[in-house]
């Protein structure tokens, strides 16, 4: 019987451990799964950023637009001007006009709301672990193509968070080429969750 029940206790431990190494497997691939719709949408308005920023006027949200051109993934919704991701993320793709030393430009971009927030503010968690995961594994890689890659902190220097793409990376500027795991979390960690608005902009 003491036997019979060692056993027992063997196999329940062994169950418990492959059910939390099930669960870590389901959710690694349900945020690769998201990481590829972001990527998605990303090269679609790569594919049609001439058009974007010669058509659209600067300061304008693209929801509608990254809705009704089948830009955005199927499985997102359309709520207004922002789109809502397979995490409930807000996404707002956009168009803006920026200065530099040649006169005004225009550049397109998507910010992304973690977990429900809006422009409004809201209560929910900033994801620090799905930013580190968005930085490593999206935004580094698309590094050729990215402008800007950063998390906004309404209470922080964005220029902590800021770093800057192959094309547009100078000696005194980060750039995303050179960003390591550790300058990935120093990015993504410290939002003060109850008072901070956070989210991560990415433009090009």
């Amino acid at each position: 019987m003491l036997e019979m029940l060692g056993v027992l206790a063997i196999v329940g431990v062994l169950s418990v451990g492959g059910i939390a190494g099930y669960s870590k497997a389901i959710e690694k691939f349900k945020v690769n799964k998201l990481l590829g719709e972001y990527n998605n949408l990303i090269m679609g308005l790569l594919e049609h950023r001439d058009s974007i920023i010669n058509n659209m006027p600067g300061g304008m949200y693209l929801g509608n637009f990254v809705s009704s051109a089948n830009i955005a993934p199927a499985n997102w919704k359309l709520k207004g001007i922002y789109l809502e991701d397979s995490f409930g993320n807000s996404v707002y793709p956009y168009v803006e006009e920026y200065a530099d030393t040649n006169g005004d430009k225009k550049r397109v971009g998507v910010i992304v709301y973690f977990n429900g927030q809006t422009a409004k503010g809201s209560t929910d968690v900033f994801s620090e672990d799905l930013c580190a995961e968005m930085f490593s594994n999206l935004i580094i890689p698309l590094k050729s193509f990215v402008q800007r890659g950063y998390v906004w902190k309404s209470r922080h220097n964005s220029k902590d968070t800021l770093y800057l793409g192959d094309k547009f990376c100078t000696n005194d500027s980060k750039c995303l080429r050179n960003m390591t795991l550790n300058d990935v979390h120093a990015v993504c960690n410290d939002c003060d969750k109850e008072h901070e608005n956070c989210q991560i902009i990415i433009n090009f």
